[in-house]
């Protein structure tokens, strides 16, 4: 499984690689002069390549929902259900 990490995410192409996973950044790629100026082009480029894509920009991770795409679209509601609610579950359950 490959991994592309979108530039709002610039970076955690090289977490992912030392946790083990194979992972690109569209920034790096457009460095080597890739075509991925746009949403729809990363979007491509990662199902030609079998990719999951990473992403924080709102209207990649909508194409990609809307396409049935593989994506991991972090959000502001992503955050708050596996992130905050936990935490305040946790911080909840210790005072009692």
């Amino acid at each position: 499984m490959e991994i592309l990490v979108d530039e709002t995410s610039d970076g955690w192409d090289i977490k992912l690689k030392l946790l083990g996973f194979e992972a690109k950044s569209v920034k790096k790629l457009k460095e080597k002069e890739q075509k991925l100026g746009h949403d729809f082009n990363i979007i491509q480029y990662a199902q030609q390549n079998n990719m999951i894509l990473i992403t924080k920009d709102k209207e990649c991770g909508k194409a990609c929902r809307a396409n049935n795409f593989p994506c991991i679209w972090i959000n502001d509601d992503s955050i708050i259900e596996k992130i905050i609610l936990p935490d305040l579950e946790k911080i909840k359950s210790e005072k009692v």
